[in-house]
């Protein structure tokens, strides 16, 4: 298998890769041709099918398998092939959301034009009502004068209409036997003598220009998909680099007065590799400078890819400036390549990495905790890496304040429990686009955003990077900006 898989051969591969997606569409466009639909819900079907299959048939398993076997991804020079999948899915999600926007925007129209409609039949037959009022009550009044001149004119004429009408039945009697003698002959041979003739049907004889009609639905699919072609690098673009600073303050009564307008840059899910580089490191390491934070937080996936390979791509991670130092927990992707590869890469970087422990911090003369657990399911790669939040809390003094770093939100009602007083998360990328976000908000109880229980809280980042494709439609990633803020200090 390694002599097929030379450098060769996987640039055929990647070849093939850059043409697979619109001989894949005209593929599926095949298949649904016998479906009664137009143009546009063709391609509209052919465009899901292929991004279900793309995305849950081979970019997710061949993603998740080969974390499971290295020797897989350093052959197939995975690094390279992944980011062209994750692209093709790019393209194929902003075509699918155009074709869902188009539809929604005609179904919206005919919906106004079948509103309209009906406001104007109404209209027609209130105004129809009124007219056949006004000629009932005239016809009423005619029908009334015609009665009164009947009446006078019956008694004298009533004689002569009598006898006009026997002399007309009896003329009217012998036209009609004179007729049928002359006549029957004839009428009994007619229906012998008529022949059903058929039409020939018109049928549209091959070679005929389309229509109008036909020639603009095609002119709209190709639009479609030329605006797709166009939007794609924009949304690369969108997800790569405009990347929103949220601002956050957080009033606890656990908060001491030492702490008021502490900030803390919370990043999270930054997941370098496939399509996020060394530059795009670099990028989040000066935007997050820039804010001057007093300490950093990064709560977990830090990596899609192996140390040895992808590794150094975080070095810009070094030049972190924050007076209180950088904070790191691992996230289930940290644990699918080697986790502890990626933390003694991250510690050397002079991170401080949080394994089920907890340091001390001093913020001139008050004091708190940096608690820091594994990611909820770190066991399930190794047996080593289980996540136990109560020995990370375990040894802190009572009237300390607790902060809490973890990567998803399973582990924050029991850190609750274990008196931390403010978690921050990730995981969940709040969807990372519409409409995912939806399902994201059923499928956790902390999806996104601040959430005060009692008083304590909790904060889940939407994630500073992406996985899988680069799309980031409606749900932007972001860097938080959390501000302590004391009740003590607001009290006085």
């Amino acid at each position: 298998m390694s002599m097929f898989l030379n450098v060769t051969n996987v640039k055929i591969i990647l070849m093939f890769l850059l043409v697979s997606v619109p001989i894949a569409i005209l593929l599926m466009l095949r298949l649904v041709r016998p479906l009664r639909l137009r143009l546009r819900s063709k391609i509209l079907w052919s465009t899901l099918i292929l991004l279900v299959v793309w995305f849950a048939a081979l970019a997710l398993p061949l993603t998740l398998r080969t974390a499971w076997y290295p020797e897989i991804y350093h052959t197939l020079h995975l690094e390279q092939l992944l980011p062209l999948l994750y692209y093709d899915i790019t393209f194929l999600c902003v075509l699918f959301l155009l074709l869902v926007a188009v539809d929604i925007v005609l179904a919206a129209v005919k919906l106004v034009q079948y509103i309209r409609a009906i406001k104007n039949k109404k209209d027609k037959s209130i105004e129809n009502t009124e007219i056949g009022n006004a000629k009932i009550l005239e016809s009423d009044k005619n029908e009334n004068i015609e009665n009164v001149k009947i009446e006078n004119v019956e008694n004298c004429n009533s004689e002569k209409i009598e006898n006009t009408d026997k002399l007309e039945s009896v003329e009217d009697d012998s036209i009609k036997n004179n007729t049928i003698e002359s006549g029957d002959a004839d009428v009994a041979e007619l229906p012998k003598n008529i022949e059903t003739e058929q039409l020939p049907v018109e049928s549209k004889p091959q070679g005929t220009p389309m229509s109008r009609r036909e020639f603009l639905g095609i002119v709209r699919s190709a639009g479609i998909a030329g605006g797709a072609l166009a939007l794609t690098p924009a949304a690369v673009y969108y997800a790569k680099t405009r990347r929103v600073v949220r601002q956050i303050e957080i009033r606890l009564p656990s908060i001491p007065a030492g702490l008021d307008g502490f900030k803390i840059v919370h990043l999270s899910d930054i997941h370098v590799g496939n399509t996020i580089y060394r530059d795009d490191i670099a990028d989040i390491v000066a935007e997050t400078n820039a804010l001057e934070p007093d300490m950093i937080a990064i709560t977990g996936d830090m990596a899609d890819g192996f140390p040895d390979l992808i590794g150094d791509w975080i070095d810009p991670m070094q030049d972190f400036k924050a007076r209180y130092g950088t904070w790191f927990v691992t996230g289930n992707h940290d644990h699918m390549w080697n986790a502890a590869g990626w933390c003694e890469k991250i510690a050397s970087l002079g991170i401080h990495v949080l394994d089920n422990a907890h340091e001390i911090v001093d913020v001139n003369g008050t004091r708190f905790a940096v608690a820091g657990a594994l990611d909820y399911r770190g066991d399930r790669r190794n047996r080593n890496w289980k996540s136990d939040p109560a020995k990370a809390l375990t040894g802190i003094p009572h009237n300390l304040f607790r902060l809490m770093l973890v990567h998803q939100p399973s582990s924050v009602d029991t850190c609750f429990k274990l008196g931390a007083d403010l978690v921050l998360l990730g995981h969940t990328h709040g969807g990372q686009f519409w409409p995912l976000s939806y399902i994201i908000n059923a499928m956790h109880k902390y999806a996104h955003g601040l959430y005060m229980v009692g008083d304590k809280a909790a904060f889940v980042s939407c994630g500073t990077g992406y996985w899988g494709p680069p799309l980031r439609f409606g749900v932007p990633p972001e860097i938080d900006v959390v501000t302590l803020r004391s009740p003590v200090v607001l009290n006085g």
